[in-house]
């Protein structure tokens, strides 16, 4: 979930590799009341800095109110969308 959008041995990973890592993780509630804990590890054992953004994703609640509060974590958090991927977990995330 790091580097895997990137090919191995190409320069752009390897560049990659040189910085600091960096995710924003955007992730269901109930999945993440289940495996919370087991993605913050996973992300601190690997030293990436990474903030989680829980969202309750049932159809009701899909909307543009939800994909702006995405939108503003990038910003708050200053992702760059090109060299640090936005990072979707569970079924119901919808971005």
């Amino acid at each position: 979930m790091i580097l895997g959008h990137l090919p191995r041995g190409s320069e752009e990973r390897w560049l990659a590799e040189q910085r600091p890592q960096r995710r924003l993780i955007v992730i269901d509630e109930t999945v993440y009341k289940l495996f919370g804990d087991r993605v913050r590890a996973y992300f601190e054992s690997r030293k990436v800095q990474h903030e989680i953004l829980v969202l309750p994703m049932v159809e009701e609640n899909k909307s543009m109110e939800l994909t702006l509060e995405v939108a503003k974590k990038m910003k708050e958090f200053n992702i760059d969308r090109r060299t640090e991927p936005v990072i979707a977990i569970g079924g119901g995330v919808c971005l």
